[in-house]
């Protein structure tokens, strides 16, 4: 009895359930995991640009800032200033105060500042210029500003400066202050002031919105225009922040993740990013928007959840195609013990049908070898037949020789008798030109009646055709034919095939067309031979001047027995034999009639491969 599979390939229903529910929590598992894994690697590719960008932004801030320190600090020890100053200690009379301005536009427009200040150490400002603001008064007192106050230190004074008055809406500049020292006495201080809209245009390029604050969290540089002197106070950071990167040390990096009130930052979670910069007293911060992650996050889990269904589905496809295959094992498991027992009934009789098989592979065997010997003597009989045909010419054409040689022979003996031995000589001379012809008709008959061998080669043509005209020629001239051969003085070709099978068929052919004319009032053969189109084989056309070939005729003219003369003239085998020769040699054996009457066969040979290099050379 085979039992049939139950749920999921299994015999009890519960046990497949069992497998489902454990494929539904390792998808969830798998789905939630990848999701948490996806959202917390984002998050750390995002804090790792973040921080880079941070360090670059910093840099450039750097940059800016050490030059213009550097600038304020060599024109506070250039000699000019410290005689101003001096000068100003004991009055500042309104020459000393063009002198300060026209020194403090100038070095103002070279260090590319909004302003230059000279100030006495009391703080009165002797002088100032810059193309920022020429409508600024040169006059005034600074003791209170803290960069005054440190400088007269002997300190290097920094300033924030607010202010409204400023060309093109510029609210923030940046005030650096160094003490002018005459010997070891401090007689003023040189301040420069530098717009900080240089460096926001350099951010301007950055999608994040970057800030740089003041110790109260006080927004003084920002590439979002609606922040600037902002409170950015820090709000408490949301959960699932990355963990920090133990590369880079806590003191330089502060890593959260924040939720902002403000306009332009309400509505998203940002992963803020601090650097503090302590030269400056600032800190820098960049917020990257964290909702990539979140979309990371369901994209990765889409996926997975995809894979997982793609897995569970070939998993239970797997499960089923078990079950099925269980049940089929068992199936021809009990049909093949049938099968053994069919397999040794029936293996006696196979036994018998092979031997029964053998035998008759043998008796075919026997009747092919015996067809090949039977169509071997019919060639050899068409053969013979032809020449029979050719008897009674052949007869009458050995016979005029002989009496030649008769009479030649007879004036040779008078010629002799009467003294005149070169006369006798010229007469046997003739006596030997008869007898050579008779033994040149004699050698090409032989041939044409000799079994051929069994392979191909290289024959010339042209020797073959000369083989043709002489054993036809006595019948040519009893039945009145005239053959005409073109193209075969031009070019000797060399064929493969052999060249008793080739004498042959263009015998049998050539006697046809003979026959053929017979009541015909011209009777003219044409034999012409050519190259292909393809130079690679000799085609052979014989055209006679016949009435031509029935059409019921001509589509069983190739047919073995075929023949349309009386009984006792023919047996209808000779075209059929010629055909299968030609196809043997790897030719081709055609017929067709001609448009002004008569009959044309076409043959066409292979050449051999030295020709065939020549005619492509040629």
């Amino acid at each position: 009895m085979i039992r049939k599979p139950g749920f999921l390939g299994f015999s009890s229903g519960g046990k497949g359930l069992a497998v489902l529910l454990a494929l539904v929590l390792a998808g969830a598992a798998v789905v939630g995991g990848t999701a948490w894994w996806t959202r917390s690697q984002t998050l750390e590719e995002l804090r790792s640009e973040a921080a880079n960008s941070l360090t670059v932004y910093s840099v450039g801030l750097e940059e800016v800032m050490d030059k213009y320190r550097a600038v304020t600090v060599m024109l506070s020890n250039r000699d000019d200033v410290r005689a101003i100053l001096t000068q100003a200690g004991q009055e500042v009379t309104p020459a000393l105060r063009r002198r300060a301005v026209a020194f403090a536009d100038r070095q103002a427009f070279l260090a590319a500042a909004d302003e230059l200040r000279i100030i006495r150490s009391d703080g009165e400002i002797v002088g100032t210029g810059g193309p920022v603001n020429r409508e600024h008064v040169s006059s005034g007192n600074v003791a209170h500003r803290g960069y005054f106050i440190d400088a007269m230190q002997g300190r290097l004074g920094r300033s924030i400066v607010l202010r409204d008055n400023l060309p093109g809406g510029e609210r923030r500049s940046y005030i650096f202050g160094a003490p002018v020292r005459d010997g070891t006495r401090i007689v003023g201080v040189l301040a420069l002031e530098v717009g900080l809209s240089a460096v926001e245009s350099a951010w301007v390029l950055s999608p994040d919105p970057v800030t740089a604050l003041d110790d109260s969290g006080r927004v003084l540089l920002s590439n979002r225009q609606a922040l600037v002197a902002e409170l950015l106070a820090a709000p408490a950071p949301l959960p699932g922040l990355p963990v920090e990167d133990p590369a880079v040390p806590r003191v330089t990096q502060e890593v959260k993740l924040v939720r902002y009130g403000l306009p332009g930052l309400s509505g998203r979670d940002w992963l803020q990013v601090d650097m503090p910069m302590p030269v400056l007293g600032w800190t820098l911060r960049i917020l990257t928007d964290s909702a990539i992650a979140g979309r990371q996050a369901v994209q990765a889990a889409a996926i997975a959840l995809l894979l997982s269904l793609l897995a569970g589905g070939g998993l239970l496809l797997i499960l089923n195609r078990r079950a099925e295959l269980v049940s089929r094992v068992r199936r021809e498991r009990a049909s093949s013990l049938r099968l053994e027992r069919r397999v040794r009934d029936r293996t006696r009789a196979l036994q018998d049908s092979n031997l029964q098989l053998a035998r008759e592979v043998k008796e075919r065997e026997a009747a092919e070898a015996e067809l090949r010997q039977t169509q071997s003597e019919l060639i050899q009989t068409a053969k013979l037949a032809v020449i029979g045909q050719m008897s009674a010419a052949l007869s009458h054409e050995f016979n005029q020789p002989l009496g030649a040689i008769r009479s030649y022979a007879e004036n040779a003996g008078k010629f002799l008798d009467m003294d005149k031995p070169e006369e006798a000589r010229e007469n046997m001379r003739l006596v030997a030109q008869v007898v050579e012809r008779m033994a040149t008709l004699s050698r090409h008959l032989k041939s044409f009646a000799r079994r051929p061998g069994g392979s191909r080669s290289p024959v010339k043509l042209g020797p073959i055709l000369d083989e043709v005209v002489m054993l036809l020629s006595p019948r040519m001239k009893k039945e009145g034919v005239e053959l005409r051969i073109l193209g075969s003085d031009e070019v000797d070709y060399v064929v493969l095939g052999d060249r008793v099978h080739l004498s042959q068929v263009l015998v049998n052919i050539v006697a046809n067309a003979i026959d053929a004319m017979a009541a015909a009032e011209q009777k003219v053969i044409r034999l012409s031979c050519a190259l292909s189109t393809d130079g690679a084989a000799v085609v052979i056309s014989i055209d006679d001047s016949g009435p031509g070939i029935g059409q019921e005729i001509l589509e069983n003219i190739f047919d073995p027995f075929f023949t349309t003369k009386e009984v006792g003239e023919g047996l209808g085998i000779g075209l059929s034999i010629a055909y299968n020769i030609i196809r043997d040699l790897g030719g081709r054996l055609e017929v067709e009639n001609l448009p002004k009457g008569g009959a044309r066969f076409t043959l066409t040979l292979p050449l051999a491969e030295r020709d065939r290099e020549r005619n492509a050379a040629e």
